[in-house]
């Protein structure tokens, strides 16, 4: 739609008008000063349920991880320790030369089978995990804050919610 607006042209600021100017502007839409588009509530709740429950999970994939450190490397030292004694003692006292023998080849047949135990599995593998988490985390949080800044609709808001849903499903299904 085109309004015609009148502007008046003057010469000086006492002076008559010279000439009257009309223009053709088509009308523009300016939106208001501090206005706030309006964002469903709903969609914000479950944005914000979601990330503070990714954030509980990604709290507990840690705590595992360091729990799994801690646990391999407990054993690793024990093993470690219990065959330095057993071959520093076999050395000093060949009376109980078989015992000895013993623990240092119990020692090595835990350390081989330390590699198959849960935790040192967990080790690699709950990191990378972690990883995974918090860019999904992080990849909600940005799609949270551009919904709440009206940048993204909430149909489009929705998809990228399920979507992050369905990869954090298949990020921990692993």
């Amino acid at each position: 739609m085109i309004f015609r607006f009148f502007r008046r042209k003057r010469t000086t600021d006492t002076a008559p008008i010279v000439r009257e100017q009309v223009i053709d502007e088509p009308m523009v839409h300016v939106p208001f000063r501090n206005h706030v588009p309006y964002v469903n509530p709903d969609i914000i709740k479950m944005f914000a349920m979601a990330i503070s429950e990714f954030k509980e999970m990604i709290n507990k994939n840690k705590q595992k991880t360091q729990k799994a450190m801690r646990i391999t490397l407990i054993l690793k030292l024990i093993t470690t320790l219990a065959s330095i004694y057993s071959i520093s003692a076999w050395l000093e006292d060949h009376d109980k030369a078989n015992w000895w023998a013993l623990i240092l080849v119990l020692s090595e047949i835990a350390g081989v089978l330390l590699d198959t135990l849960p935790f040192f599995q967990q080790r690699i593998e709950l990191p990378k995990v972690k990883l995974k988490l918090e860019h999904i985390y992080f990849d909600m949080i940005e799609d949270f804050n551009m919904f709440q800044r009206a940048e993204i609709d909430e149909k489009e808001a929705l998809r990228r919610y399920w979507s992050h849903r369905r990869s954090w499903v298949q990020a921990t299904s692993k």
